[in-house]
């Protein structure tokens, strides 16, 4: 097992890091073990619109982040640890890797339990999820360890309004959440990183290259702080919510490809105004606020949350 370091905490940056590490042509195991600062993670053919609330999102200052693996929406923080495991792609490596993870966690004390979906629960919450990939015969899972996340945001943001939506992405399936952090006598993320670490690569340490970093730098910015795959990348989805605007009954319908509305229907006040500034619109909130302010002035942000 060959362990590559990566203090960092950019949640785009990390995508691309685990991303360039999947691409070394190592035939070792490798084991990643990194954190995030606050962000929501989608699955690869996911509707990220549909997956989290866009203006809590934003207000909380969470990155939005579409991950290249399959699977349901997460939440990361710094009280949140990620696993990377590469591996060659054979018959019950999947199942290895949950048997690796939960045998470290019970050699910290922790009674770890396998879950039908994958993931990894104590006491019957789940403190872990994991999704993989498969590529040139070798396979990339990666999970999350909740250690002292919190909990409040994250049922905040990675829970979104499914019941306004209608498309044929991915859905995520909630489930009861905990943290690990009752089960580590006062131990750190970075603390539980470490023995982490400890337990499952305390050898073979492979620094990265300045050509790795640089080639993650570039990935980053090419492709995980790309509106087009993050937010373009979302399947073709219509979305439809009864709302009060001016103290009488409203309605917002409209219908998105690639993250931009293609069809719209406003039944308010200033309908044929709206509609005309809204069509062909990209579903960013910083757009929507600069099409619609010349309409709706102070109240256009109010306008933009219910379209969501």
């Amino acid at each position: 097992m060959i362990y590559i370091p990566n203090a960092a905490l950019d949640p785009a940056y990390n995508q691309a890091f685990e991303a360039c590490a999947f691409e070394l042509p190592l035939r070792e195991d490798v084991f990643l073990v990194w954190r995030n600062r606050c962000a929501v993670v989608c699955g690869r053919y996911q509707n990220i619109f549909q997956e989290t609330y866009l203006p809590a999102a934003a207000a909380c200052g969470a990155a939005l982040i579409r991950r290249m693996t399959g699977g349901g929406c997460v939440y990361h923080d710094l009280g949140n640890v990620n696993y990377t495991w590469i591996t060659s792609a054979r018959n019950g490596a999947r199942e290895a890797i949950a048997n690796r993870m939960i045998g470290a966690l019970r050699g910290m004390g922790i009674p770890a339990e396998p879950m039908r979906s994958g993931g990894i629960a104590v006491e019957g919450r789940k403190v872990s999820g994991s999704a993989c990939r498969v590529a040139n015969g070798r396979l990339l899972q990666h999970g999350t360890l909740l250690v002292d996340a919190d909990l409040v945001l994250l049922r905040r943001l990675a829970n979104g309004h499914g019941e306004r939506y209608q498309s044929r992405a991915i859905r995520s399936e909630p489930a009861p959440v905990g943290n690990l952090g009752g089960w580590l006598g006062g131990m750190t993320a970075e603390e539980f990183a470490a023995r982490l670490v400890k337990a499952l690569a305390p050898d073979a340490l492979l620094e990265p290259d300045p050509a790795f970093l640089s080639r993650a730098r570039t990935l980053a910015d090419a492709r995980y702080r790309n509106w087009e795959w993050t937010f373009g990348n979302s399947p073709k989805f219509s979305f439809e919510k009864a709302f009060c605007w001016d103290g009488r009954p409203a309605r917002l319908e409209y219908a998105a490809e690639r993250g931009v509305i293609r069809q719209i229907s406003i039944d308010c006040a200033e309908r044929e105004r709206l509609e005309r500034a809204l069509l062909d619109a990209r579903l960013d909130l910083s757009g929507l606020e600069a099409r619609l302010s010349g309409i709706l002035g102070a109240r256009s942000r109010e306008f933009i949350e219910n379209m969501f």
